[in-house]
């Protein structure tokens, strides 16, 4: 279970390159007003006279804030082809912050073609003009380590003229399809798999990511072996006993948010990216 004193840990360690800072009281806004401030430390939320703690949901969105009201995650949604009429500018005015767009997939069968999404630059180029920062993704069917890296080299190739200010993220998931051709290859080869692609997209100058759920990372995925690269973890729950860090937690698939027709995934990030990468060099953000 994931805890407030949890997450400023986290945050903490994520901050500090993994060893936490000694506690510090954070300087909230003077005079406050209702809804969103700001102070140097960060953002806190005003409400009823007092700042927000724990858990809450904002505008649909769920948040993060420690014992003295600062907020410790960011908000965010993902979204593919199946998300087709967005009103972006609605979803940041709400409060979303980032967004992970599919660039692409690899197809069922035997012959397993790289595809790329036809909603990519739709989705990527109406994020951009509201001020809504993107990291990308990629379904994977790669079934060993020179797929791994055949698909990074896809992704690289066209990611565009985009700013990726958040992670390039191999999407790895159990189907339950008879013709999804990495649905029973061993946790070995799939661990191969995620590594190579989370190896060149590194070796590319880029922050990589890998996405999976509890049941993957139990039996599908060694995370011993992948304990260098930050983890998205999908847990549809109130609060996770997941033990293994991740920086990103998608923690619904049926959000409802203005400017999204139907069911959302969200999520919540506890690490501020677009700093983290422009001042570590990666991404081309410097």
């Amino acid at each position: 279970r994931i805890t407030v004193s949890d997450a400023v840990a986290l945050r903490q360690a994520i901050l500090n390159g993994g060893a936490a800072a000694p506690p510090e009281e954070p300087d909230s806004p003077a005079n406050p007003t209702e809804g969103w401030n700001t102070s140097a430390k960060g953002r806190y939320y005003y409400k009823d006279g007092a700042f927000l703690t724990g858990r809450q949901t904002i505008g649909g969105l769920r948040y993060d804030f420690d014992e003295n009201g600062l907020c410790l995650t960011r908000a965010g949604i993902d979204v593919s082809t199946w998300q087709t009429a967005l009103d972006w500018t609605k979803l940041k005015s709400q409060g979303v912050e980032f967004a992970f767009v599919r660039l692409g997939y690899r197809g069922y069968g035997a012959a397993g073609t790289l595809r790329t999404d036809d909603q990519y630059d739709r989705h990527m180029s109406g994020a951009a003009a509201a001020g809504v920062d993107t990291g990308v993704y990629f379904f994977s069917q790669a079934t060993g380590a020179a797929e791994g890296a055949e698909e990074a080299a896809y992704v690289l190739s066209h990611l565009g003229s985009y700013t990726i200010s958040y992670p390039i993220v191999i999407d790895i998931e159990y189907l339950g399809i008879s013709d999804a051709r990495a649905e029973s290859i061993s946790k070995a080869a799939r661990t191969a798999a995620a590594k190579a692609f989370c190896d060149a997209i590194l070796a590319a100058g880029y922050w990589p990511m890998i996405y999976a759920n509890p049941d993957m990372c139990k039996n599908g995925l060694d995370l011993s072996l992948l304990s260098g690269y930050d983890f998205w973890l999908a847990h549809y729950t109130e609060e996770t006993s997941f033990s293994h860090p991740f920086q990103v937690w998608q923690y619904s698939e049926s959000g409802k948010l203005d400017g999204f027709p139907g069911q959302a995934d969200v999520n919540l990030c506890y690490r501020d990216y677009p700093t983290f990468l422009k001042q570590n060099g990666y991404n081309k953000l410097s």
